[in-house]
């Protein structure tokens, strides 16, 4: 027998041994009326009645007593409110959705009150848990991507057209919480410098929509992590002093471990960038090859700070307006070195697949990525496709966050 009929078939039997007892009257009610006058029959009207002033019980709701009198103008009328109404009718099954995407039922008593729930029994071939959503490319042009939805039969939904555009609304709570969309297409990724050799093979990836943080996270969102007991202190001495120091509020949040990162991550909805994700948000669509988010000319600095540039009191995560990439992401070069969710690897370009690449399957290192020039001239400074790694335990890089895709 199929597991999924025996809870069914234990209260179908339980409706046979009640069934003697289900009569409760030769009068009821249903639904939102149940607890309604009793003195109107619904198909014939008000009782008529001959002995003034007689008294009766009749049954009101499911399995309650109403009192009535003969009043002169000979109807039968309710002397009070319908009482013990019950809440269902007798020998009636009840169901409601449980577990991941499972059903259970229950029975009314022949005191019309409900039994205990039966046991979830899942359903075998469901797909996904009822109210999930996913990106899903299947069907959409390479970089394209459409929402879906779980239904209630465990099933997924389209609920909008391919695109490549991010589904949803970028967040934009105060400006250090702001996020830019990313479309969906091609980029160029790596080659920008003869000297590096795991930027290369220069090679074009289809990256799907994604939402990027536009800045660093600054100290003062990574310190609302802490107080929610969700990110540690940062690893390193110089920004574990600067997360809490008020001063230093709007600065990048820095010396993370790439724990600490990507917690952060999780903790604010997301993840950690790919090293394709970040390459893009900072270079922008095919066929764009610039070497900087800005373009191809060494940094003012007004575009990121390097040296020969005077050093700024305020370090705040706006203090380079002109240095914005294509798509508007600022912070990409002069600011905190960045954690990717990549493993570290110097010839994984030559492997690459070209569509969403997801990293190493294992290493020992991570990646991470910025243009930091602090100690170099504008001439010397780092270009946009340069790659290096960390052990995982070392602290130094900061964070910025992506959300939104996570294509089956």
């Amino acid at each position: 027998m199929d597991p999924r009929l025996r809870p069914r078939s234990a209260l179908l039997l339980l409706v046979i041994l009640f069934a003697p007892a289900f009569s409760c009257g030769e009068k009821k009610t249903f639904g939102s009326d149940a607890d309604s006058d009793a003195d109107t029959d619904t198909d014939t009207g008000p009782e008529t009645c001959d002995e003034q002033g007689a008294t009766r019980t009749v049954p009101c709701g499911f399995c309650g007593e109403v009192s009535q009198v003969c009043a002169e103008d000979g109807f039968w009328h309710d002397e009070g409110e319908c009482e013990n109404p019950g809440e269902c009718e007798a020998g009636s099954i009840g169901t409601e959705a449980c577990g991941t995407c499972g059903e259970r039922e229950r029975i009314c008593s022949s005191s019309c009150g409900w039994l205990e729930w039966g046991d979830c029994v899942e359903q075998a071939d469901a797909e996904c848990t009822r109210g999930e959503v996913r990106l899903d490319s299947d069907g959409c042009d390479r970089g394209e991507v459409a929402a879906e939805i779980c239904s209630d039969a465990c099933r997924w939904e389209r609920t909008e057209e391919c695109g490549a555009d991010c589904p949803g609304e970028p967040r934009g709570v105060g400006t250090d919480a702001e996020e830019i969309c990313i479309p969906g297409g091609a980029f160029i990724m790596g080659g920008a410098d003869a000297t590096d050799v795991d930027d290369d093979p220069e090679h074009e990836v289809i990256v799907s929509p994604y939402f990027i943080g536009r800045w660093e996270v600054t100290n003062e969102r990574y310190h609302d992590c802490m107080l929610a007991d969700a990110c540690a202190l940062p690893a390193g001495g110089y920004g574990g002093a600067d997360v809490v120091d008020p001063a230093r509020a709007r600065w990048p949040v820095r010396d993370l471990t790439w724990q600490q990162a990507s917690d952060f991550c999780s903790w604010n909805g997301g993840r950690l960038p790919t090293e394709a994700e970040w390459e893009k948000a900072a270079r922008g669509s095919a066929p764009d090859r610039r070497r900087f988010p800005w373009g191809d000319e060494p940094p003012t600095c007004d575009q990121a700070f390097h040296e020969g540039c005077d050093l700024p009191e305020d370090g705040t995560i706006d203090i380079n307006p002109d240095g914005a990439s294509p798509y508007g992401v600022e912070r990409l070069a002069g600011g905190a070195r960045e954690w990717t969710r990549d493993f570290y690897d110097p010839g994984y370009y030559a492997e690459s697949p070209d569509s969403d690449p997801p990293g190493p399957a294992s290493g020992d290192s991570h990646s991470f990525r910025s243009l930091l020039g602090a100690r170099l001239t504008a001439d010397q400074f780092p270009v946009l496709t340069g790659r290096d790694g960390f052990g995982d335990a070392e602290d130094g890089p900061g964070v910025r966050c992506v959300r939104g895709v996570e294509v089956p």
